[in-house]
């Protein structure tokens, strides 16, 4: 059973209206500071080479210690956050108003359908905040490895002196160099990624807790965690291969032009097919991997029990 805390009534009100955002706040505080790491690996996997997962954890621990793992921690902290209440509250009015309007009786291809349409929108719409959001973090996360690749020391081993700077700084540099338009490289592949991602995303998490709570119909937070794990193995299966030609163009746009690779994603695209194949699609996807399933089973399921908490206070306040 759920709890709530003694709140003076006026709170109570807030927090029952607000129960999405604060839901998915809470959520997304815990899951970035558990998943950064594993996502910083994940950036450094998809563009510079390592022979596995265990030698870029020990490369990074070397040249950069505890502190190579949460580079660029703080503003992640504090958008994604941002971005992921705004995220679920679109989502949630979305759905809402999609079932309002529709005449059929809730069944599993109706939760499907109506939960993957309304993430699509959504994904489409924070990819305005999100792709510069990202490419900022892309770019603190690969600092170090940026200026080491320029001065000739690989993967970053040796040792390397950098400036070191706020995102802040990082993304009036970019904006300096490249205007807004720089802020937004990547922006294509960002709105494919979030599309079809917080699409599968959504529509696999509704659809598959749908089914668990007929199976398990007094195990909600069993469902919740199974479902939230499922569908974060699912969207990143589908998605990874955007993402990392996002990462590798994003990246290939902070060295100088002269060092520059790609001319864009066709190029970065047909370059890491013919080198690699499909493999080269999902260099770095172990670390997304290992991450996948108990990050986002967590996610959802503090998602709904907070969710859960505020909806309580309905009663409370009725």
């Amino acid at each position: 059973m759920t709890t709530t805390p003694h709140l003076p009534h006026a709170a109570r009100e807030v927090a029952y209206a607000h129960r999405v955002t604060i839901a998915s706040g809470v959520m997304s505080i815990t899951g970035t500071l558990v998943g950064f790491p594993f996502d910083s690996l994940k950036t450094r996997m998809q563009t510079h080479k390592y022979a596995s997962l265990l030698q870029c954890v020990r490369d990074t621990w070397r040249a950069e210690g505890l502190l190579g793992f949460y580079r660029g921690v703080v503003p992640p902290l504090l958008t994604i956050t941002t971005v992921k209440s705004i995220s679920f509250s679109i989502y949630a009015a979305a759905r809402d108003r999609m079932y309002a309007l529709s005449a059929l009786p809730r069944d599993l291809t109706l939760v499907a359908a109506v939960s993957s349409f309304s993430g699509a929108l959504t994904g489409a719409a924070v990819s305005v905040l999100a792709c510069p959001l990202e490419l900022v973090k892309v770019q603190r996360q690969l600092e170090r490895l940026l200026v080491a690749e320029r001065n000739g020391n690989g993967n970053g081993t040796g040792a390397v002196r950098i400036a070191e700077g706020s995102s802040w700084r990082t993304a009036r540099n970019i904006y300096r160099v490249n205007g807004v338009a720089g802020l937004y490289r990547g922006f294509p592949m960002q709105v494919a990624k979030e599309s079809v991602g917080t699409a599968v995303y959504f529509g696999t998490y509704e659809a598959a807790k749908y089914a668990l709570l007929q199976l398990l119909p007094n195990h909600a937070p069993a469902a919740h965690f199974l479902a939230g794990g499922t569908c974060g193995v699912l969207s990143w299966l589908v998605i990874f291969p955007a993402d990392l030609l996002k990462s590798v163009v994003q990246r290939d746009a902070q060295l100088p032009p002269a060092q520059r690779k790609y001319m864009g994603f066709r190029d970065a695209f047909r370059d890491i097919m013919r080198v690699s194949g499909v493999r080269g699609l999902y260099n770095g996807f172990s670390a997304t991997l290992v991450r996948a399933f108990p990050l986002h089973s967590l996610n959802f399921l503090i998602y709904e029990q907070v969710l859960k908490a505020c909806d309580g206070l309905r009663g409370e306040i009725s």
